[in-house]
């Protein structure tokens, strides 16, 4: 209703400009008087927003007590006690053997290498699928040297001789970054 008001306010000078009888004059002129009206009764019919009152006081305590759930011990984790080198040569000896287990899949050509890699139709020699099986075997042999030199850390032995376990682990990564 007051969307209906405003477009004919809005509409209504456009209109009584350009109406050229005067009988759509007095009619449009009507129009808008009814509609101011019933706007204004539309608005002392509607009543005035309740103001706010006081909140409602909290509930009040329950009578029986809230449920106890049982109790539960936490563990420890298992290796709690162990130095952050024992904890951290676990940790790499866990990732070697995940890198030896894919190694030992690139150990075996595959069917596309070997049709790739036949001495036939080679045009390189047909050696490649054998060079990176070598090299696959060569890296295999390192990662079970540094897993037994781990392994060895990971055992309970006095700090010295860690120390010099992880100088010889130290001499190993460097070899290998110098092949």
């Amino acid at each position: 209703m007051k969307s209906a008001a405003l477009l004919i306010l809005a509409l209504a000078p456009t209109c009584l400009v350009h109406a050229q009888s005067e009988t759509m004059r007095s009619e449009i002129g009507s129009m808008l008087r009814q509609d101011a009206k019933a706007y204004a009764k539309a608005q002392a019919d509607k009543k005035p927003e309740a103001k706010p009152t006081k909140p409602a006081p909290p509930p009040a305590a329950p009578a029986q007590k809230p449920m106890e759930l049982p109790k539960y011990q936490v563990k420890a984790r298992p290796f709690a006690k162990e130095s952050p080198a024992t904890f951290d040569a676990r940790k790499q000896r866990k990732a070697n053997d995940k890198q030896i287990a894919r190694e030992e899949q690139a150990t075996h050509a595959t069917d596309e290498d070997k049709l790739l890699n036949n001495k036939k139709t080679s045009i390189m020699g047909g050696l490649t699928a054998q060079a990176r099986a070598d090299d696959a075997r060569v890296r295999i042999q390192q990662l079970e040297v540094k897993n037994e030199v781990l392994g060895t850390i990971v055992d309970p032995k006095a700090d010295k001789e860690n120390k010099e376990l992880l100088d010889e682990l130290n001499d190993l990564e460097v070899a290998k970054h110098y092949q």
